[in-house]
């Protein structure tokens, strides 16, 4: 048998133990992990039902999504449209991550295969750290775009510019925002090559990225959104204007480093002890690239925005694989590091799932989304005590309009007032109370019964009870609001008398 052949059969096993992997995936989480999930699919449900190019979304009702006419993850929405197919709710929201999870694997391996390791190491980049692996198994594009810039990578340093094409293409339509992390990875090449003739591959890559991020409904609209994103939150995090929102801007501390980045960077450290053990002459090219990527995704994390970490961990681990690789490969001391760092990141993932979403995940919503739509009118403004709470609602209930969701900077641009007479009591804050890093600080406080209905239009406010129980007290004892619905894990509250449909 051929070496093309032996490899083309071991890519197969590989898919195929990619494909066991996210089966067991599905059986052992039984909960969804994010919020953002719910808000994925459920935009792209109004796409199924509107048509791909609907531009409005008058649902978050104060946020500038609702002011301006565009959708920053288009694509990716676009791409999940078919999953709507499945009827039952419950089953599309634990399906799809595991999908995403499934291609994510296959181009880790494909990437391998191309740099001529084992396709297998795939498992090694996406187990490199629990937090990684939580955060790939999302409806969030960086599940796709985190696999796209290795698989990118590795097409360019082993000479396949049309498929690196292609690959800057389906970047720039799934995750436009991420279209920046092309530079560095393009830098590396052109630097570690040193090869005139590839620049124009580069050049070639980051024009294919941004074009096809560019060709969306409402691009003009989606530009000052991205700005929104991208600058504004970055500011507003930095000048302490207000700090309960855009956490994921802030440097790296202890405790993330722990949880997320220490276990590949052991590994990279080992593999250079390794690459000393013993002297090889084999080609440092793509091992240096990675390094630079790598190197450059930590300075993003360290100094800037904890963000860098979904380029940190693959690359890092990919540089610690190439290492051992050319340090005379892989022997049961390597083979162990590896295999500890994956069941280690495997288990602590586990365990925080059904730790953190074992016993309710977002399902709680569902009940009372469903009470508003039969007993409300379409269109009815409700409200909600965290922002956060959006994406479960839409998704069971797109019969209301809510305060808004999604990146709560959205909310904040579009009228910093009204945001923070929202997050008067949004989790961690007093009942009643704008806090020291309220803008309205110096402003009476008024009681939530009063600035909902008349400041935010709304009638009813949904509260979990796993969080937000002292606003959830008060309002029980105000004689302005009656309880409208309740089960074991939400209550929804009206403002005034009760009056049903």
């Amino acid at each position: 048998m051929s070496s093309r052949s032996a490899n083309a059969n071991k890519f197969v096993w590989y898919v195929l133990a990619s494909l066991l992997f996210c089966i067991g995936l599905f059986l052992v989480v039984h909960q969804p992990n994010d919020t953002d999930n719910f808000y994925h699919l459920a935009h792209s449900d109004i796409y199924w039902k509107n048509g791909i190019m609907y531009r409005p979304f008058p649902w978050a009702s104060y946020s500038v999504i609702s002011q301006y006419k565009a959708d920053l993850w288009w694509g990716f929405h676009v791409l999940l449209v078919p999953f709507s197919l499945i009827a039952d709710q419950h089953l599309r929201i634990l399906v799809v991550p595991c999908v995403l999870v499934f291609i994510h694997l296959v181009l880790s391996g494909w990437s391998m295969v191309m740099l001529r390791l084992s396709p297998y190491y795939g498992f090694v980049l996406l187990l490199g750290s629990s937090s990684f692996l939580s955060r790939m198994d999302t409806v969030r594009p960086q599940a796709l775009s985190s696999a796209l810039l290795l698989w990118i990578f590795a097409c360019l340093f082993t000479k396949r510019p049309a498929l690196a094409l292609v690959g800057a293409s389906v970047l720039g339509f799934l995750h436009p925002t991420l279209s920046y992390m092309l530079v560095p990875i393009l830098l590396s090449f052109c630097f570690i090559t040193r090869d005139k003739s590839r620049f124009a591959w580069s050049v070639g890559c980051l024009a294919f990225g941004l074009g096809a991020a560019a060709l969306r409904p409402g691009i003009k609209d989606g530009l000052q959104l991205m700005k929104i994103q991208l600058v504004d939150l970055f500011l507003v995090r930095r000048q302490n204007v207000i700090q309960n929102f855009g956490a994921e801007l802030d440097k790296v501390d202890l405790s993330y480093f722990m949880r997320s980045m220490a276990l590949p960077l052991a590994l990279l450290i080992l593999s250079l002890l390794f690459l000393l053990r013993k002297h090889s002459k084999g080609n440092y090219s793509i091992v240096q690239g990675t390094l630079v990527v790598t190197l450059i995704a930590s300075t993003v994390c360290f100094f800037v925005t904890r963000r860098g970490v979904d380029q940190f961990v693959p690359f890092c681990a990919l540089t610690a694989l190439l290492l051992i690789k050319e340090s005379g490969g892989f022997n049961w001391v390597s083979s162990l590091l590896c295999g500890t760092l994956m069941a280690f990141s495997g288990g602590n993932f586990i365990d925080v799932q059904h730790g953190k979403w074992g016993k309710i995940g977002d399902y709680q919503f569902e009940p009372a989304a469903k009470w508003l739509a039969r007993n409300t009118p379409q269109g009815t403004i409700i409200g909600q005590s965290v922002w956060s709470d959006f994406g479960p609602l839409l998704y069971f209930n797109k019969h209301n309009r809510y305060f808004g969701g999604m990146d709560p900077i959205f909310q904040y641009k579009f009228d910093e007032q009204q945001y923070c007479r929202m997050t008067l009591v949004a989790k961690g804050r007093g009942v009643g109370e704008t806090g020291a890093t309220n803008p309205l600080s110096g402003e009476l406080e008024e009681p939530v019964s009063k600035v909902f209905p008349r400041d935010l239009k709304t009638s009813y406010v949904v509260i979990s009870k796993n969080w937000n129980t002292a606003l959830a007290e008060e309002l029980r004892g105000n004689p302005d609001t009656s309880v409208a619905f309740e089960d074991q894990n939400v209550v929804i509250f009206k403002f005034g008398a009760l009056t049903l449909r």
